[in-house]
């Protein structure tokens, strides 16, 4: 497993502001909200002449299409409400949706979009920018939880997943507000001689077969040698315990 690095602060909100305002003032990003900036708060104080307003969900996605035609890099800010993300995909062009929503996860799921969940603050830059660069649309959730264990020292690349232990005694795959806690969990079990193959799958396309809104609320748990996502049970993360969680995983594991 990777050595840790220092951790807690600042949330992942803070970290895609920091970006958002970084990219849009260097003129390479164009910002789309609706009638709250949400995530793009900053964004919108800061370099106001980046952001476009447009209320309506299916009018968002269309002027975040003409920005695209027009050449501009774009974000498109969706608010905290249940929402078909089928037009996302329907336009055909790149297009980078954030959000903080878990329902966004479902309709991302239905609607066949890839799903980023950055477990870590130091996440959001690399998986962004790798999004930002990706020529499909790309849903990313930041998860809002505390985050008090330290990331990996490899970054994370859109479109991978990061391999943080090898072991025989199973496997445990997380994503999002799971990924701290794959950490701690992998920790506690090697501690009492338990070594599993741990995964933190970031980015989650159709094709793996895994359930986005499932990561958000569960670690994966199955046998090393698993053939695809069915095959995992799902450990519900709760209060985030690690002594529980610790104890549900061995209890799971085949």
């Amino acid at each position: 497993m990777s050595r840790p690095q220092a951790v807690c602060a600042p949330t992942l909100g803070d970290a895609v502001a920091r970006i958002l305002v970084q990219l849009a003032s260097a003129g390479d990003l164009m910002v789309v909200v609706g009638r709250d900036p949400g995530l793009a708060g900053r964004c919108m104080r800061d370099c106001p002449g980046q952001v476009v307003i447009a209320p309506g969900v299916a009018s968002r996605f269309a002027v975040a299409d003409g920005v695209w035609i027009g050449g501009r890099r774009v974000v498109t800010v969706l608010e905290d409400r249940p929402i078909d993300l089928e037009p996302a995909v329907g336009c055909g062009h790149p297009n980078v949706l954030l959000t903080t929503h878990a329902a966004h996860l479902t309709a991302a799921r239905d609607a066949g979009l890839v799903v980023v969940q950055p477990g870590w603050p130091s996440d959001v830059e690399p998986l962004l920018c790798g999004a930002l660069a990706s020529p499909e649309p790309v849903l990313i959730h930041l998860h809002t939880s505390a985050v008090c264990t330290a990331a990996p020292e490899q970054l994370p690349e859109l479109g991978s997943h990061r391999l943080l232990q090898r072991g025989r005694a199973g496997l445990l795959v997380a994503a999002g507000a799971g990924a701290p806690l794959l950490v701690a969990v992998t920790a506690a079990l090697a501690a009492k001689d338990v070594q599993v193959t741990a995964v933190e799958m970031h980015t989650i396309r159709p094709s793996t077969g895994i359930d986005p809104a499932r990561t958000e609320t569960t670690l994966l748990v199955g046998s090393a040698g698993a053939e695809d996502a069915s095959h995992l049970a799902g450990v519900p993360i709760g209060d985030g315990s690690v002594s529980r969680l610790t104890d549900a995983v061995l209890k799971a594991l085949p």
